[in-house]
C-alpha cells in the first residue's frame, strides 16, 4: 500500500513533459513546397522543394517557435527528404514544439572517365561504382552546393517567420551522414579561407566512363545520359547561394546536430568565436566516415572492396569525424556534446548482421539526447530584438545604385539618413557609420570580397534594409 501511495505522489512529476524534448503536440505537415531553383553539377535546373512540420495544438511563445532543419544523407549522390528517418525526425521535432523542415538539395558529381569497376553493390546496398569521383574536388563541390541550398531553404523560412511563428534567433540544423556534414557546414562554414577555393571555376570535366551511365547517371536521375551532360565546372558563387533574398531578419544558429557525419576540414579554426554548439553521434566501427584521424571517406568500405575485387574507391577526400571535431571544438571554445557506442563489429560482421552496422543510429533514443542538448540552447529572452528586426526595403524614396557594384555604391534619399550599417549574411558588421542627417552619400566597397551583403539604413522615423551584390 505504501508503495502505491508513493507512486501516486510521484505521478504528477512523471507526467510533466520536458519542454522542447518530449513529443507532446499534435502536428500538421505541409509537403513539396518549392523554395527555389538552381543549376546542378551537370548544368540542369533543379527545382528544390521542402516539407514543413509544426505543432497544431500548441500556444507558440511570444518570440516564436524554435526551428530545426533536418538534412538527409546519401554521399551527396542519392537520398531525398522523403526517407523514413528524415521524416520521422522532422515530425518528432514538430511534436516537441519546433517548426521543422526537411529540404531537398542538389545531388550528383562527375564520375571518373576510367573503366573502374567492382561488382559488390548488392553486398552493401549502394551503387559502388558511383563513388569513383573524377577527382576529389567533386566531393567538395557537391558538399558546397548542398550548403548553399540548405541556406536558401533556411532563408525561405525566415521570410515566412510570421506565417509559422518562428523565432529566427533559435535555429538548429541536423542531419544524417552527408546531411551531418551539411548541417555542420551551414552552421560553421563562415570564413572565406574555408570556402573560397571550393567555389572557384575549374577546367571542364571529362565525360564519365560509359559504365556509369545506367548505374549512376540514369538511376539517380542526374541527367538523361552522359552524352547530355554539360561538362563545364564554373564558379559556384557565394557560399550563401542566390535563393530567397533578402531575409526579413537575421537569424542565429544555436546548435548543429551531426549524426555519423563530420567535416572535410577544420571549420572551427577561422578565429571567429562562436556561440553555436555541436551535438555529435558516432560509432567506432563506422565504415563510411572513419572514426580515426586523417583517413579518407569510405576507409572501411574501401578495405572491404579489396577483399572482393582488389580495387579501391578512386579520389576520396580526407574527412574528420566526431572525436577529432571534439578536439577542435575544445581548442576553439565551442560547446560540444559527444555521444558514442562501444560497437567494434568489423566489415564482415556488419555484412552478416546489419543491425551491428557502424554508420547508423544504434538506437532512436540518440535523437532524444540531441533534442535534450538543443533544448538547453533555446533562448526566449530576445523578444525585443526580434520585434525590432528590420524588414525588406519597400520605400520608393530610397535609391541605391549601382547594384550589383564593383567599387562603390551611391545612396540617396528624400528623407535624411542618420546612420547606416553594412553586414555580411552571417550578421558580421563590415561597416558602420553615422551620417548626420544627409540625403546622399557614397560607400567604398573596394575592400570587400565578392558576395552578398545587407545594407541597413536608419532615418529618424524608420529603418530599412537592402541586399547588396558585390562583384
Amino acid at each position: 500500500m505504501k508503495k502505491a501511495i508513493f507512486f501516486f505522489i510521484l505521478l504528477p512529476n512523471l507526467l510533466v513533459a520536458q519542454k522542447w524534448v518530449d513529443t507532446t503536440y499534435q502536428i500538421k505537415v505541409e509537403r513539396n513546397i518549392n523554395f527555389g531553383s538552381a543549376l546542378d553539377f551537370a548544368g540542369n535546373v533543379e527545382h528544390l522543394k521542402l516539407d514543413i512540420a509544426y505543432p497544431s495544438n500548441d500556444t507558440p511563445p511570444s518570440c516564436g517557435r524554435p526551428m530545426v532543419v533536418v538534412i538527409y544523407g546519401g554521399a551527396w549522390m542519392a537520398g531525398d527528404k522523403s526517407v523514413g528517418e528524415v521524416q520521422r525526425l522532422m515530425e518528432d521535432f514538430a511534436k516537441r514544439g519546433y517548426v521543422a523542415i526537411a529540404p531537398n538539395y542538389r545531388l550528383g558529381m562527375f564520375q571518373t572517365a576510367l573503366d573502374w569497376n567492382c561488382n559488390i553493390s548488392n553486398s552493401f546496398d549502394i551503387e559502388w561504382n558511383c563513388l569513383n569521383a573524377q577527382d576529389s574536388s567533386e566531393w567538395y563541390r557537391a558538399y558546397y552546393r548542398a550548403v548553399q541550398d540548405v541556406k536558401g531553404a533556411l532563408r525561405y523560412m525566415v521570410n515566412k517567420q510570421d506565417d509559422y511563428s518562428i523565432n529566427p534567433n533559435n535555429i538548429f540544423t541536423t542531419g544524417f551522414s552527408a546531411g551531418g556534414f551539411t548541417a555542420l557546414g551551414v552552421a560553421f562554414l563562415d570564413h572565406p579561407s574555408e570556402w573560397s577555393s571550393l567555389a572557384n571555376s575549374m577546367t571542364n570535366a571529362k565525360a564519365p566512363n560509359s559504365r556509369y551511365d545506367a548505374g549512376c547517371v540514369k538511376k539517380y536521375g542526374w541527367d538523361t545520359d552522359i552524352s547530355s551532360m554539360n561538362l563545364a565546372r564554373p564558379s559556384l558563387g557565394n557560399l550563401h547561394g542566390d535563393l530567397n533574398y533578402p531575409a526579413s531578419s537575421l537569424y542565429k544558429i544555436k546548435a548543429a546536430g551531426n549524426l555519423f557525419g563530420g567535416m572535410m576540414y577544420n571549420l572551427l579554426d577561422s578565429g571567429n568565436s562562436s556561440t553555436t554548439g555541436i551535438y555529435s553521434f558516432h560509432q567506432p566501427n563506422d565504415l563510411i566516415v572513419p572514426y580515426q584521424n586523417n583517413r579518407k571517406v569510405f576507409h572501411g568500405l574501401n578495405a572491404c572492396a579489396y577483399a572482393f575485387c582488389n580495387l579501391g574507391i578512386l579520389n576520396r577526400p580526407v574527412v574528420y569525424s566526431s572525436p577529432i571535431i571534439r578536439d577542435w571544438a575544445a581548442d576553439a571554445s565551442v560547446d560540444f556534446h559527444f555521444d558514442s557506442t562501444t560497437n567494434t563489429t568489423d566489415c564482415a560482421g556488419q555484412i552478416a548482421n546489419p543491425s551491428k552496422g557502424g554508420h547508423q543510429l544504434d538506437n532512436w533514443s540518440r535523437t532524444w539526447n540531441m533534442a535534450t542538448y538543443f533544448a538547453s540552447k533555446i533562448d526566449t529572452t530576445d523578444c525585443e530584438d526580434i520585434l525590432s528586426a528590420t524588414r525588406p526595403l519597400e520605400s520608393p524614396r530610397i535609391s541605391i545604385y549601382p547594384n550589383p557594384a564593383n567599387t562603390e555604391i551611391n545612396v540617396s534619399s528624400s528623407e535624411p539618413i542618420i546612420s547606416y550599417t553594412l553586414t555580411d549574411m552571417l550578421g558580421k558588421v563590415i561597416l558602420s557609420e553615422e551620417t548626420p542627417f544627409i540625403v546622399s552619400f557614397r560607400i567604398d566597397i573596394r575592400p570587400l570580397i565578392s558576395g552578398v551583403y545587407i545594407l541597413d539604413l536608419h532615418t529618424a522615423n524608420t529603418s530599412i534594409s537592402q541586399k547588396i551584390h558585390v562583384r
